[in-house]
């Protein structure tokens, strides 16, 4: 696409229009992880790293139970994608606070309640026993019998293979959400994962961010 001929923030129906820059990142560039931006799957600001005790207060939800069947099929899929995320091949090698929770653990379980707990996951439910059968539906997350921790099935991978699979773009509005982001651009294809570059001084938002798709191939079309 052309490149952006200034960097005044769009709205987000024309962020994939000729006037907002999208390339994909140059082979071994750095994509930024948590502690440079906010490394999120729809995800939130330095998640991976809140605990319980310095988590924010969770906001007032509704009982799981007065759910509607459409509204727990929705809120179950926002649950797997985060949590899949967090253990995904994009995050998990690079997640200080996921790696030492796994190596506590034998076989690399982490216990559902320190996911629960993070500030994004927060914002969506704080009911552990649904979360947990959430988790149980993944087919890229293993419960254990007692059903309190999850790990990731398959080892990690060798080599980053989520930088091909990436787009830069740039300017972004700066009340755009991570949400709104990560279901504009999956009109186009499917993503795994949104990253706001923010200040590291500052942490204020840059106005550009990074877009994971599943495959090389689709970040390459939506950049096109």
């Amino acid at each position: 696409m052309e490149e952006a001929k200034s960097d005044e923030p769009k709205p987000m129906d024309e962020v994939a229009s000729p006037s907002v820059e999208i390339s994909t990142p140059a082979s071994g560039a750095p994509v930024e992880t948590a502690e440079t931006g906010d490394a999120l799957c729809g995800p939130d600001a330095a998640s991976t790293a809140a605990t319980a005790s310095a988590a924010a207060a969770a906001p007032s939800q509704k009982p799981i139970a007065e759910l509607s069947e459409t509204e727990k099929k929705e809120l179950t899929q926002k649950v797997l994608r985060q949590v899949e995320y967090y253990f995904g091949d994009s995050n998990f090698p690079r997640d200080k606070f996921m790696r030492l929770e796994a190596s506590k653990d034998p076989e690399g379980y982490i216990s559902i309640s320190i996911i629960a707990s993070f500030n994004r996951m927060k914002s969506l439910t704080t009911d552990i026993g649904f979360i947990t059968d959430c988790l149980k539906s993944s087919d890229q997350l293993t419960v254990n019998e007692a059903g309190t921790m999850v790990k990731r099935k398959l080892p990690l991978p060798e080599n980053d293979t989520s930088i091909p699979r990436s787009i830069y773009a740039k300017p972004i509005p700066q009340d755009a959400t991570i949400d709104d982001i990560s279901q504009y651009f999956s009109a186009h294809a499917k993503v795994l994962s949104v990253q706001l570059r923010r200040s590291l001084q500052t942490r204020a938002f840059k106005g550009s961010i990074f877009v994971e798709f599943e495959t090389p191939e689709e970040a390459q079309k939506v950049a096109s």
